[in-house]
């Protein structure tokens, strides 16, 4: 099981090259969610991190997938990967929907990620969703995503970290989100890499 801290200091443009690019797919979308797929993908860290640990399995589960933009890069880089994304807002599921449009082996369900059948993927991928849920809430969702890992799967997770140095501004982006509807949640509720590595040890 893998844990990503949320701000490692990488740069984007060089680690991603060709893929920064989502395969012609974001000029489908409305122009402000295009830039804005355009500027993610170009700046958040979290995908040349996360593509090399996924190419290659047989099945990839995202749990709260947003736009759907790691599907995107990771059915470019690896075609016969099985991505299933899953996200619980309907605006967001829709829009991963039209990104994503007819691609193979790629599905987009509107459910809620912490309550989905989880099926028996290699790989589960929980990036920026778990601090919407209290920590005790965490802790049974992560113990459930590793009981469903198949043999040799991996659990990747970015999330934030109120040890690290840059937690402040952090915390008062994802407020922002919560607040402005972006992101759907009933809070923001982090807790340190070092006790989430801890659960995660205890979970097997």
């Amino acid at each position: 099981m893998i844990v990503i801290n949320s701000s490692p200091a990488i740069n984007l443009g060089r680690a991603l090259g060709g893929l920064a690019q989502c395969p012609g797919t974001l000029q489908s979308l409305q122009a402000k969610f295009r830039h804005y797929g355009g500027f993610k993908v170009r700046m958040d860290p979290v995908y040349p991190l996360a593509l090399p640990l996924l190419t290659g399995r047989a099945e990839v589960l995202d749990l709260g997938a947003g736009m759907g933009l790691l599907a995107a890069l990771l059915q470019y880089r690896s075609p016969a990967t099985k991505i299933r994304c899953v996200e619980w807002d309907a605006s967001k599921a829709a829009i991963a929907s039209r990104l994503l449009g007819d691609a193979s082996g790629v599905e987009v369900v509107q459910a809620d990620a912490r309550t989905v059948e989880l099926g028996a993927p290699d790989a589960i991928c929980l990036f920026d969703v778990l601090h919407y849920s209290p920590i005790e809430a965490q802790r049974a969702w992560l113990a459930r995503c590793a009981r469903a890992l198949a043999p040799g799967g991996v659990l990747v997770i970015r999330e934030l970290d109120p040890e690290r140095g840059r937690w402040g501004l952090a915390e008062k982006i994802e407020r922002g989100a919560v607040k402005r509807g972006w992101n759907r949640g009933g809070g923001v509720h982090p807790w340190p890499i070092s006790s989430l590595r801890q659960a995660l040890a205890e979970a097997g």
